[in-house]
């Protein structure tokens, strides 16, 4: 019986064609390396690994040539790489398909499992297939066709929820075409090709990547007007149909960047959208086929990326692959000795905390004499993948290693269970401390600290905490607006926790905008640029009605003369991107909003309304301007009583009409203190508000020949006070002061100017209609 026990575990160590015991190197206990391929018959051999896990289970399939070859060989492990069952043949039917597949490349959709390979016809060329599984290897479908064009190669393939897209170059009339996208949104069922080219040439260097609301093109750029190729995206939200933008996330150094490869993850906890691209072309030593390996993370999809980690030691590297899962960034390349020339060897390297730091490069084929290449690298839950092909006693075959993941055992733990900033203004920055606690035995090596929300920033981006010390990380609010405003604070470490997230909540309850003016002190034109909370003036603030009139403060909408300082902050309780503003049958000047406004995006009403140009005040002349801009006043000219409708840059008013501007050598009337005489009122008096009926705000004017206490009071038609719009003293001057009637009902109103000074008493009333 034991002889027989001792017989089966032989036979189980040849089957697997161990070739060492366990070493413990570059952060991993590696176990021995296997042999998952068998000696292809003839001149022919296995080539091209790829890998792929779900969960404890990995798959390996590769590429087998020569006389009787395996069409697609597959072999599956569900115990994380401990042991591997046999080799299956995924293709069958030889008749079918007499040809081995090529360009094989896999999907992974949570359950399914694909493989999209393009299956040589006799002609030389191929078609696009897929197989798939839903049971992790168990089973698998057969062939299923997808687009049907003839083709030359497929180059890169990804998934996401249940969409697929392959990316492969279409052949037309025995001519290569530039690549195209095949794409599905119903797990495979029907395919599309896109209409457009990618941005492209047909190299075998394409990749594509499906992320949440995002096709990504990556490419080495060699059709990117720039010095030498670098590492492009393309993004598009259609697949392919239109591109959203283009990013270069390689050096624009002029030595160039190619072989892109790029690994995806998606984390719900914090919501972190992980793209990792991996390339060749960091730190080149005048080879013209190798060079240095450099990584390059970004955690938001794309939208803002770390900076570029070179991972090779020495500048020989080609042939590589990356993964990523939560905190742990793993890259394998193959090293070569000389270039194009060979030996090469196979390294692998891994980072614990997002990419930022990483361990000691392993050589995972030492032979000096070793010829190991097309290395492809996967993670399980606590294990490393790594699988290549390597030339032995005159064959090619397909070999891999596994390793177990070191345990760190830091333990970041923060002092409080959110962050909170109250009231702070719209376009103010407020401070505030996030405290990081490391209870762990290990070093806590933060690599990472993201913000999911542009309101909030974070300070330091990197941090080594000591067991038992704390790390401080300064945490900014910047309001861009009125409202309140949630984000998550993540922090990506060695933690075995990682990725660790902390709540932000931001509230504003005013805006803050400041307006910088080229002269302070000197007369310019301006305007309150948002909706204000409390009364705002400026030195010497004067509006215009036909003559010139001193303000005490400011409307929204209107413009006036004025000697700011250089820098003015303006203070309200709302952005102002819409506006409608009154104008009568004169010179006007009139306001605009919190954000640049182009005279296209003014309609007039009614629309027949004839316009002078807008005019603004600069070095001491009028000149005509195309854009209202923010703090800024502007003359404009109307033949008939009517408004304006401002709206912001990038709002369209669908079925506007476009104002009728017509030039000629009027020019608006010159500043105040330009041959405009002042004169002092001779009597105490208190206008016809205007408009009249109005709906809800109404403006009147009032003149005092002397200094005096003022009051003005409204009163509905029982004699109850409802409002009080002004009640301090006044110098001699013309004034004028609005009433917002917006939370009235229709009815008569009076106005009542009380004034008290050297004179003695005097009344004055006035009759107001609201009508709503």
């Amino acid at each position: 019986m034991t002889r027989y026990v001792i017989l089966i575990i032989l036979i189980h160590l040849l089957s697997l064609d161990m070739a060492e015991t366990q070493t413990t190197s570059g952060g991993v206990v590696w176990g021995p390396i296997i042999r998952l391929s068998t000696d292809a018959q003839g001149s022919g051999g296995n080539y091209n690994p790829l890998l792929a896990t779900q969960g404890d289970t990995i798959h390996c399939i590769w590429y087998m040539n020569g006389p009787y070859a395996t069409r697609l060989p597959y072999r599956r492990s569900t115990d994380a790489g401990i042991t591997w069952e046999t080799t299956r043949a995924l293709i069958i039917d030889s008749l079918q398909y007499p040809q081995p597949p090529e360009w094989c490349h896999f999907v992974v959709n949570s359950d399914i499992i694909y493989i999209v390979y393009s299956s040589p016809i006799p002609l030389g060329y191929a078609f696009l297939y897929f197989v798939q599984s839903s049971d992790r290897g168990g089973i698998w479908s057969e062939p299923f066709l997808t687009v049907g064009d003839t083709m030359g190669a497929n180059f890169s393939a990804s998934g996401y929820s249940n969409s697929l897209v392959d990316v492969y170059c279409p052949i037309v009339n025995d001519l290569a075409q530039y690549p195209r996208i095949a794409s599905s949104t119903d797990g495979g069922l029907t395919w599309r090709r896109s209409a457009q080219e990618m941005p492209s040439s047909s190299s075998n260097q394409l990749r594509v990547a499906l992320t949440p609301g995002l096709l990504n093109f990556i490419h080495p750029g060699n059709r990117w007007p720039g010095p030498a190729p670098e590492i492009v995206i393309h993004r598009s939200t259609d697949l392919a149909d239109t591109w959203k933008d283009s990013i270069v996330i390689s050096p624009i150094d002029g030595d160039g960047s190619d072989m892109p490869e790029v690994a995806t993850y998606l984390d719900d906890d914090c919501g972190l959208n992980t793209m990792a691209v991996m390339w060749r072309g960091e730190d080149w030593d005048g080879a013209w086929f190798s060079a240095g390996m450099a990584v390059r993370i970004s955690y938001d999809n794309g939208e803002t990326w770390q900076p570029i980690q070179v991972v090779s030691d020495i500048p020989r590297g080609s042939f590589h692959d990356i993964v990523i899962r939560r905190n742990i960034v793993a890259v394998t390349w193959a090293h070569e000795e000389t270039d194009l020339a060979g030996p090469f060897q196979i390294k692998t390297r891994i980072s614990y905390d997002g990419g930022t730091n990483w361990e000691g490069i392993t050589n995972l084929t030492p032979d000096p004499a070793a010829w190991a290449w097309v290395p492809t690298i996967a993670l399980s839950d606590s294990t490393i993948h790594v699988a290549w092909e390597e030339l032995i006693d005159g064959k090619w075959n397909i070999y891999y290693c596994r390793g177990e993941l070191i345990k760190k055992h830091p333990e970041l733990v923060f002092r409080s269970a959110s962050i909170q900033f109250d009231s702070i203004e719209a376009g103010i920055t407020a401070f505030d401390t996030i405290t990081v606690e490391n209870t762990g035995i290990d070093t806590l090596s933060v690599g990472a600290v993201l913000s999911d929300d542009y309101h909030f920033g974070v300070s330091p981006n990197t941090m080594m905490i000591a067991p038992g010390e704390e790390g401080y990380f300064t945490i900014s609010f910047t309001p861009s607006d009125i409202g309140e405003f949630n984000g998550n604070i993540t922090f990506i470490s060695n933690a075995e926790s990682s990725p660790d997230c902390i709540g932000a909540i931001g509230t504003s309850k005013t805006y803050h905008h400041s307006i910088t003016y080229n002269k302070g002190g000197e007369w310019t034109l301006v305007s309150i640029p948002v909706k204000p909370d409390i009364a705002q003036t400026m030195c010497s603030l004067i509006s215009y009605e036909r003559s010139y009139v001193t303000q005490d403060s400011m409307i929204f909408g209107t413009g006036y003369w004025a000697k700011p300082e250089s820098v003015v902050i303006f203070r309200g309780i709302a952005v102002m991107d819409s506006a409608e503003i009154s104008i009568d049958a004169k010179w006007n000047i009139i306001g605009s909003l919190t954000v640049p406004v182009a005279i296209t995006q003014i309609t007039a009403v009614p629309p027949e309304m004839i316009l002078s140009p807008f005019y603004g005040y600069d070095s001491g002349r009028y000149k005509m301007t195309d854009t209202l801009y923010p703090g800024r006043g502007y003359w404009v000219k109307s033949n008939r009583i009517g408004k304006l409708k401002l709206s912001r840059l990038d709002e369209v008013i669908k079925g506007s009409a476009k104002l009728n501007i017509i030039v000629n050598n009027e020019m608006p009337p010159p500043p105040p203190d330009e041959g405009i005489e002042k004169t002092i009122p001779i009597e105490i008096s208190l206008m016809q508000n205007y408009p009249n009926p109005f709906n809800p705000v109404t403006k009147m004017k009032y003149s005092l020949p002397n200094t005096a206490d003022v009051s003005i009071r409204i009163y509905d038609i029982f004699g109850r006070e409802v409002a009080t719009l002004i009640h301090e003293k006044k110098v001699a001057g013309i004034y004028e002061v609005s009433w917002n009637a917006a939370g009235y009902a229709s009815s008569v109103y009076y106005a009542r100017l009380y004034v008290s000074g050297d004179g003695g008493n005097v009344i004055k009333t006035i009759k107001l209609l609201l009508i709503k």
